[in-house]
């Protein structure tokens, strides 16, 4: 249902490697794949894959690619499997040291594996920013990162869709995640020519919703660290590592 690789990397060129370089490693991967899975992913209203470059503690880079659903990993899990080299246009070579793999099997695991969870760190690694009415937003908001999670969700878990045809029940979860303590700053994301506004960071949120509200809002919640959240996550942006305190 979803693979998550988390792949250490190095590389031996002397350039800067930031965030952005995730979209030439996603160009890298897409060519990689049968052209066949490049149309069905430009007529996908949500993009089954999210992916990102990110700089743990150490200074090791992470690259970090999701398959939210079963034609992702069918078509892209015997890519990344086979993968030990990482080369991008402009001749920079990445080589995969060390690489992770994370599986979800159903619907049923992910509700368990965000159970009884009361107190939730997100860590935003990755420039994020959400879009309302056709405008950046480059602060979270309960609202914008359960919309943002249900309608990737949606988009990617065929198995299981999330019923909420009047909007009332992500008004209720939203309502019930308490934004206890954050640390954000600003940061944008230079795509190709655009600079997009955004933000880095870490937020605490307080569960206070009760029965099936809380189980499925905790169940989102770990969604995001495969997900991401906001807007681009096939691009690297939105980044989220997601832990239970």
């Amino acid at each position: 249902m979803i693979v998550k690789y988390t792949m250490k990397m190095t590389i031996s060129d002397e350039i800067i490697v930031a965030n952005e370089l995730a979209y030439r490693l996603y160009a890298m991967l897409l060519s990689k794949a049968a052209p066949e899975f490049g149309e069905y992913v430009h007529q996908c209203d949500i993009t089954p894959v999210s992916q990102n470059l990110t700089i743990d503690s150490k200074g090791g880079i992470l690259w970090n690619v999701s398959l939210l659903n079963d034609t992702a990993i069918r078509e892209l899990s015997p890519v990344l499997d086979e993968m030990t080299q990482c080369c991008l246009d402009g001749g920079a070579v990445f080589d995969i040291v060390d690489k992770k793999i994370a599986k979800i099997d159903s619907v049923e695991e992910l509700l368990l594996a965000g159970k009884d969870w009361k107190r939730i760190s997100l860590t935003f690694d990755t420039p994020t920013a959400f879009k309302s009415r056709g405008q950046y937003v480059n602060l979270p908001t309960p609202v914008a990162i359960v919309h943002s999670l249900i309608n990737s969700w949606n988009g990617c878990i065929d198995e299981c869709p999330i019923e909420d045809e009047d909007g009332e029940g992500e008004k209720s979860i939203a309502a019930g995640l308490e934004f206890e303590h954050f640390i954000l700053k600003d940061a944008c994301y230079r795509l190709k020519k655009n600079r997009i506004p955004g933000f880095k960071g870490s937020i605490v949120i307080y569960n206070r919703l009760s029965g099936f509200h809380s189980e499925l809002a905790g169940a989102l919640l770990h969604y995001a660290a495969y997900s991401g959240a906001g807007i681009k996550t096939t691009l690297g942006m939105g980044a989220v590592r997601v832990d239970k305190l």
